[in-house]
């Protein structure tokens, strides 16, 4: 997993490509899903969901959490650079970025890998993140609307919690506070 991590910053955080949609075909308006990854190459190809749903019934939900999350990936993404550094949303979108890439890949080792996860273990804790994500993006475009108002400075890190509801790190063996760490030196903020 710390070279997935590593990759997922090298290639998410610290890349300067264009946002782009990572599910080619949802297999919800198609039969076929794939995403792809941040590399471009599948992390998941199904010629035919609906095989997939008789085998794992609760895999439609599944896939209905990837789409979501697929967008909700690029909305942030598009967020991001009109952020300062300092800015605790940047922090907590960042966050949640690098959790979608995590539940992308883990997504893909439950169902093809048969991963060391079950898929309703992976709905639960997928589907509390997505709750968070709307959120937060909710939160965030509600501050763009009063940050004109006096007193009120969205770019403050420290006065704000930039921490998510869970630790949603730990469902991969990891800490928010690790990445807090590596997020606040890529920024250049002292704690």
């Amino acid at each position: 997993m710390n070279s997935l991590i590593d990759d997922i910053f090298s290639n998410v955080v610290l890349s300067s490509k264009s946002c782009s949609k990572l599910l080619e075909n949802d297999g919800i308006s198609s039969r076929i899903f794939l995403l792809r990854g941040f590399d471009n190459k599948k992390i998941i190809n199904f010629k035919d969901v609906k095989t997939l749903r008789n085998k794992i019934p609760s895999s439609g939900l599944a896939i209905t959490i990837v789409k979501n999350f697929d967008e909700y990936q690029y909305i942030i993404c598009n967020y991001i650079p009109k952020l300062n550094d300092n800015n605790f949303f940047k922090i907590k979108f960042q966050k949640i970025r690098i959790l979608i890439f995590l539940f992308f890949y883990s997504f893909s080792k439950i169902i093809v890998d048969k991963g060391p996860y079950t898929i309703d273990e992976w709905i639960k804790e997928a589907n509390s993140l997505l709750m968070e994500t709307s959120q937060i993006i909710l939160d965030y475009r509600e501050s763009m609307k009063n940050a004109g108002a006096p007193g009120l400075n969205s770019n403050q890190i420290l006065n704000q919690n930039d921490k998510l509801k869970k630790d949603y790190f730990n469902y991969f063996e990891m800490s928010e506070d690790k990445i807090d760490k590596i997020l606040y030196s890529i920024y250049g903020i002292n704690t």
